[in-house]
Parts: C-alpha cells; sequence; structure tokens
C-alpha cells in the first residue's frame, strides 16, 4: 500500500480511498507536460502512441506508491489554452491498471475522437495542442474488506 499521509474521512463504504489529480497539458503531436506542482502523487505521464498516455503514480521512480486497485478514473477538459474549442478527443477510458502491481504502480488511458464521416465511429485521438487535461483517479489504500 501506499505509505503517505492522507487526510482522512471521506465518507465512503471503501476502506482507506485516495483522490490522486493530475494536471497535463497537450502540445503539438500529443505531446504531453505534467504540472508537478499540480500532480501531488504522479511521478511521471508518457505518451505512448496515438490517444495512449501512462500515469506512474509515487513521489520519485525509486517511490512508487502501490495502491490495492482503482476504483476510479475521470478527467475533465480545459480547453481556454485551445482557443474554447471542443475537446479533440472527448472518450478516455482506462486499458491496463498496473496500480497493484510493485515496480510498475501505473494507469494506463486511451482517448478516442469521432472520425470525420461519422459521429459513431471512434478512433484512437490525441488530445488537441493546447488543451489542458485535469484527471481524477480514485484509489483504494487498503485491502481490508
Amino acid at each position: 500500500m501506499a505509505n503517505r499521509f492522507f487526510n482522512q474521512f471521506s465518507k465512503t463504504l471503501e476502506k482507506e480511498v485516495c483522490a490522486i489529480y493530475a494536471k497535463v497539458g497537450i502540445g503539438s503531436s500529443g505531446a504531453c507536460t505534467l504540472d508537478t506542482t499540480l500532480s501531488k502523487g504522479i511521478v511521471s505521464v508518457t505518451r505512448n502512441s496515438t490517444g495512449k498516455y501512462t500515469f506512474v503514480f509515487g513521489t520519485s521512480a525509486a517511490a512508487l506508491d502501490v495502491y490495492n486497485k482503482l476504483l476510479h478514473a475521470s478527467v475533465s477538459y480545459d480547453a481556454t489554452g485551445a482557443s474554447g474549442a471542443a475537446p479533440a478527443a472527448p472518450v478516455m477510458n482506462v486499458v491496463a491498471n498496473s496500480i497493484a502491481t510493485a515496480g510498475t504502480a501505473s494507469i494506463q488511458v486511451q482517448f478516442w475522437g469521432a472520425t470525420n464521416s461519422s459521429t459513431t465511429t471512434l478512433v484512437a485521438t490525441d488530445p488537441g495542442n493546447g488543451e489542458i487535461l485535469r484527471f481524477r483517479f480514485i484509489l483504494r489504500n487498503s485491502n481490508a474488506p
């Protein structure tokens, strides 16, 4: 379990619930920049391929935070840096979850956007240049029933 000081009393039926937040700026070709000041508990975020990003949890590469399980992952879009436009890749889902694995402690997400010809067909898409993404990861830090 992550050995960190968290504020208590989240009023949930799950034990030891932790919320980890991240702010990520997107540049050209989907390049990502983690705002380390506003992303406590996140070591890094890396673009793996089109629309696919991996988040590593902890305080440094040598001090990863392993949690019992992922309860929730979500993102909100701040398009003020992208001229207020709609998000280029408005759909996100978790595609790999190694948050409970020592030495890895990561979650991988995939972004999707609609094709030009159809609004019902989704394709892997990078978030738009200038977009700011704000992530919320809800994790369980206990294996108690």
